[in-house]
């Protein structure tokens, strides 16, 4: 024994073996196999690479798959020297990494843990929607390929297992699997592909519609009955499912807006709703706005020419910013009228309306651009600089004069509030900042896969760093400096990668 720790310290210090390959293998029980040409440490090298791969791939995409970062080359590429780590090495790890049952034979020792297996489907799957995002079908396939097989073997693992949160992981798994799978057969297009998946789905959905368990759904089996009248779906031919597959899923479109690419649409002018799905036209440039008719189109025109398709110069697209047109127009109209007890005309309305949304426009592209985006539109609602701009706008339209009144309270309440604040002010709460920071805290200590067998010191030092870089980010970036702010914070690819450094001080990675 003492000749083996030798020979692995003069490796570690040659650089043969790293310290992290000798931390991801030092946790496995294991005996060398009889087919193994070589010694315990050449194994246990070659075991403890296979499992480096995975657990690189998986520190990413667990700290960094929830944002918008996650779709990154950056990050795909762990996920591409997994797969290919798989591919390369495929019977080692199937017979050895996701062996479906105990094998306590004289030469080799395994026991059978679905851990792998599952953070393995979980990167895969993710790797698939990715490339079919951006349409590298091909690509997608072949890791398709893979993907499927490591999760059949994952379903194997579980069926033995006493795990029942494995075995709720093992079916959320299966679930998304097959939400890929819909969307790449309608894609490619592969209809037997597409309709297996989604019979599997409806199936699934109907079980846990039956049991009562709250589950995070798509719900094509409510979908498509919207479609043939009853969800008896063993009746209906594969070619009709397809067509209506088809129709309900792009190429553009991620699987989970399928629920509201088959909602009623609504006339972006009068507001009337349509009796039956696909009869309200969208609009031919931007393909965003619905009308009822063409006389409602050409009325709308004169807001909507300014935010149709390359004219729209915000982050926001032009449905959304089109909602908050009408709900500004909305307010302020009502207290005007509540202010004077006279009505504003409608030609006033239609002309402040013009007016508004190259307004808003410039404003969020140049004096307010932390709140050009769907996120920081949420706060700008509350922001008193940008509502003061707007009160100063609307005091210039005519039929809004009363608003002039108001400008001055506006502006000594913004002056006020501005003076307690200060410039360092952190707008969020300390309770909200305390509760994400402990939750984020505890889910990466448990995901990095710490005993917690140490005293609460480690846990509370990581969790006062995490608030300061949360503090830190938020003086940086104004629009998640807020309660809304912080919880989407999280999902921020920049953010996600300062936490992986700061995570990786106090963690042995």
């Amino acid at each position: 024994m003492n000749d083996d720790n030798d020979l692995l310290e003069r490796k570690i210090r040659s650089g043969e073996i790293t310290e992290d390959q000798i931390f991801m293998t030092t946790t496995q029980d294991m005996t060398i196999p009889s087919d193994w040409e070589g010694d315990i440490m050449s194994y246990s090298q070659y075991y403890g690479t296979r499992v480096m791969k995975l657990n690189q791939a998986y520190i990413r995409f667990k700290l960094l798959s929830k944002g918008p970062g996650s779709s990154t080359l950056e990050y795909e590429r762990w996920y591409h020297e997994l797969h290919d780590d798989i591919v390369s090495h495929k019977k080692f790890w199937f017979d050895m990494i996701f062996a479906t049952e105990n094998n306590d034979k004289e030469n080799i020792k395994t026991k059978v843990d679905p851990v792998h297996a599952e953070r393995t489907t979980g990167i895969l799957g993710t790797l698939c929607t990715s490339l079919r995002q951006r349409g590298d079908l091909k690509g997608c396939m072949e890791v398709m390929t893979t993907y499927m097989a490591v999760l059949e073997r994952y379903q194997k693992m579980t069926v033995t297992c006493e795990d029942e949160e494995q075995k709720k992981e093992c079916d959320g798994l299966t679930y998304k699997c097959n939400l890929i799978r819909i969307n790449c057969g309608c894609q490619l297009p592969n209809p037997k592909m597409a309709v297996e998946a989604f019979r599997q789905i409806v199936s699934f959905e109907k079980r846990q519609k039956v049991l009562g368990v709250e589950y995070e759904m798509a719900d094509y089996d409510g979908v498509l009955e919207r479609f043939f009248n009853h969800n008896r779906y063993d009746e209906i031919s594969d070619e009709d499912i397809f067509k209506v597959l088809s129709y309900t899923t792009t190429s553009s479109k991620k699987s989970e807006d399928i629920v509201e690419s088959s909602e009623l649409r609504a006339c972006n002018f009068c507001d009337s709703v349509e009796e039956m799905l696909g009869n309200y036209k969208k609009c031919s440039k931007c393909h965003q706005e619905s009308y009822c008719s063409k006389e409602c189109q050409e009325k709308d025109w004169p807001v909507h020419k300014h935010i149709c398709g390359n004219q729209n110069s915000t982050n926001l697209a032009s449905s959304e910013l089109h909602g908050i047109i009408n709900v500004l127009m909305k307010n302020y109209t009502t207290s005007v009228e509540t202010q004077t007890g006279h009505s504003v005309t409608s030609s006033h309305r239609n002309k402040a309306k013009v007016k508004l949304v190259q307004q808003l426009k410039e404003m969020l592209t140049k004096d307010f651009q932390h709140f050009n985006s769907q996120m920081g539109a949420i706060d700008a609602s509350t922001d008193l600089a940008f509502s003061a701009a707007l009160v100063d706008f609307f005091a210039k339209q005519p039929g809004y004069e009363v608003w002039t009144l108001l400008k001055l309270q506006m502006q000594q309440q913004m002056k006020s509030t501005a003076n307690e604040k200060g410039s360092n002010y952190i707008n969020f709460d300390e309770d909200v900042l305390n509760r994400v920071c402990n939750n984020v805290t505890k889910v990466l200590i448990m995901n990095l896969g710490d005993s917690g067998t140490q005293d609460l010191m480690r846990h509370n030092t990581i969790e006062n760093d995490i608030k300061s870089l949360c503090k830190k980010f938020a003086l940086e970036q104004p629009q998640y400096n807020s309660n809304k702010g912080l919880e989407l914070m999280m999902k921020n690819g920049n953010f996600s990668s300062r936490l992986v450094e700061t995570i990786t001080k106090h963690m042995e990675l």
